[in-house]
């Protein structure tokens, strides 16, 4: 039994610090992490997986993919543009190097987007 969690990015600059707000969606509940600008994608993602393991359902095989890992850090998501629309996937190890290609181009073309 797989299970897919999405993994929503919430950038709210009204939060003290201008902290990152994660909420990770999953069936029909929501956790929300909180993180600092300056946390590095291996700590958002130590601190996702530590909120995942507390799902009641296991969640195995599967590895966590963020279109900021091809960037610098967390704070480098803001000035790529990324919205409340974006939304990373946690998925299926077979499945991540399709997905990883489709989030390098996605990054890309935010890139581009933000160089304008």
């Amino acid at each position: 039994h797989r299970c897919f969690v999405l993994i929503k990015i919430i950038i709210n600059n009204q939060l003290k610090d201008s902290m990152i707000r994660i909420r990770i969606l999953h069936g029909r509940r929501a956790y929300l992490i909180d993180c600092p600008p300056w946390f590095s994608v291996l700590q958002l993602k130590q601190r996702v997986h530590l909120a995942i393991r507390s799902f009641p359902e296991t969640v195995t095989e599967m590895k966590l993919i963020f279109k900021a890992e091809v960037l610098q850090d967390v704070a480098s998501l803001y000035a790529c543009g990324v919205t409340d629309n974006d939304v990373l996937v946690l998925i299926n190890v077979k499945e991540e190097e399709r997905l990883r290609k489709v989030i390098q181009d996605r990054v890309r073309t935010l890139r581009v987007r933000a160089e304008k």
